[in-house]
């Protein structure tokens, strides 16, 4: 089934009125609004040419539009009245005086011609009056009264299932789009809508996050959640856009596809990881807890600062260069959360002297905490599932180039990412990207949550196409 033509009476903003467009090449419509009196005139005229489905019929693509205009021209427009599209005719809400204006207008918006083609076959479906709506074509039309008959509805919701509309678009002006939908995506017996967009990717990076930390649906009073409140309040829909990146890659790769693929790929990658302490630390409600001389009546606050300055004294005793380690921020960062979340953890009691020391440590960790009368399982689980995943990931960061430089390893802005290059070793790649998609699908992970993945620079119609398929493909492991 496919949309091969719609009239738009009026859009809610008004851009739209009394428009029409054909999708098909071998087929033109033509509507001819009359006198009010005299109603909808709909002519059609058979296209014998080369345009339209003969030129692209491969198999592969049957029919392509493509609608091309100016900036401000109504191309966006068009295709949001076209995702929105139905001929559901407008329900009033009510029949109290002084709605009729409401009713009139919201009837007016709502009217609209859609054409399909169904193999061979064309049907026509409206809202209009009957009276009203001339058809002059050799194709049937099929009329969608507000009172909607058992067999309307049958009609609406095959049409509904049956065809799948996606929307596809860069644009920071889409948020009418996830009226009903918020996620991206609509469903019937099939997916039969998708729109990908910054608003639907922000939706779901909120979700990802929640999901990988383990928060709970219901609010539970402890240090553990406020904490993971905290941090994954950082985390934007770029982060997550990055992991989706490295999610399409692993598709890519593990189904030998990166070399065939039309776009682009980044085929070199530079990780590195978010230190805990300075994400809190970075936000502007907690930007003053490192200072000195900083109180708070706030229980959260304080706990969070005396915690830091304590953590940050304690680490600092640690060999700068074992510091420098990419994989060691994990590892501390673990350890700042348990210190965190944990009564009774005496720091000066652990010491680390080689990078192999911190495993070991925040088992040693886990163990006491474990022999504590009111231990959370839950959070024992998390981070031994945590430390599991670093210990995964330094494996194939050891066998990782580090990021060249061109200032002294002294200078603050020296960056100490890790380099996965495909070209130089596409086996180290392919693991990286296995690897992530893997903790992507568990249930919770550590990594994920300080993960930066850099240089996966693209243009926005390179990321548009990227975004597109990645979401037909896996959005909905999140």
């Amino acid at each position: 089934m496919e949309l091969i033509y719609i009239w738009i009476n009026r859009n809610k903003n008004g851009f739209i009125e009394n428009q029409e467009f054909n999708f098909y090449g071998e087929h033109q419509f033509k509507l001819e609004v009359l006198t009010e009196a005299s109603g909808y005139h709909l002519s059609y005229n058979e296209m014998l040419t080369q345009l339209g489905s003969k030129l692209y019929d491969n198999g592969c693509v049957r029919n392509l539009t493509a609608i091309v205009g100016e900036n401000g021209s109504g191309k966006t427009t068009v295709l949001k009245a076209i995702y929105h599209g139905s001929c559901r005719p407008y329900q009033e809400t009510t029949d109290k005086p002084g709605y009729e204006r409401m009713n009139d207008e919201n009837t007016e918006i709502a009217k609209t011609i859609c054409i399909y083609r169904f193999g061979e076959k064309v049907e026509i479906f409206h809202n209009l009056e009957s009276d009203k709506f001339i058809n002059t074509t050799p194709f049937i039309d099929h009329k969608m009264d507000k009172v909607i008959i058992d067999e309307q509805k049958e009609q609406l919701k095959c049409l509904e299932d049956e065809q799948t509309i996606i929307y596809l678009s860069n644009s920071q002006y889409a948020h009418d789009i996830h009226d009903n939908h918020p996620y991206g995506y609509q469903i019937g017996q099939t997916v039969d809508k998708i729109s990908l967009t910054t608003e639907s990717l922000k939706t779901i990076s909120k979700d990802f996050y929640k999901k990988i930390v383990q928060y709970p649906k219901k609010t539970q009073a402890n240090w553990y959640y406020n904490l993971q409140e905290i941090l994954i309040k950082n985390k934007t829909a770029q982060d997550f856009q990055q992991i989706c990146d490295i999610l399409y890659y692993h598709n890519l790769s593990s189904n030998k596809l990166m070399e065939s693929y039309l776009s682009k790929v980044c085929k070199e990658l530079f990780i590195d990881f978010s230190d805990a302490t300075a994400m809190i630390d970075q936000m502007e409600e907690y930007h003053e807890i490192k200072n000195d001389d900083f109180k708070s009546n706030n229980l959260t606050t304080q706990r969070l600062s005396d915690k830091i300055k304590e953590f940050r004294c304690w680490y600092q005793k640690i060999a700068i260069g074992i510091r420098q380690e990419v994989a060691s921020v994990l590892f501390l960062n673990i350890m700042f959360e348990m210190f965190y979340c944990w009564e009774d953890i005496q720091l000066d009691e652990y010491k680390i002297n080689k990078i192999s020391d911190f495993s070991e440590t925040i088992n040693k960790i886990i163990v006491g905490h474990q022999e504590q009368p009111k231990h959370d399982l839950e959070q024992v689980a998390y981070y031994l599932n945590g430390l599991a995943e670093i210990n995964e990931l330094q494996i194939i960061l050891e066998e990782s180039s580090p990021m060249n430089n061109n200032i002294p390893r002294t200078d603050s802005a020296y960056r100490f990412d890790k380099v996965i290059s495909y070209d130089k070793n596409p086996g180290i790649y392919r693991k990286f990207c296995e690897r992530i998609n893997q903790f992507a699908r568990r249930e919770s992970s550590v990594v994920l949550k300080y993960i930066k993945i850099q240089n996966l620079y693209m243009s926005s119609g390179e990321r548009a196409f990227q975004n597109f398929f990645f979401m037909a493909e896996s959005a909905f492991v999140f």
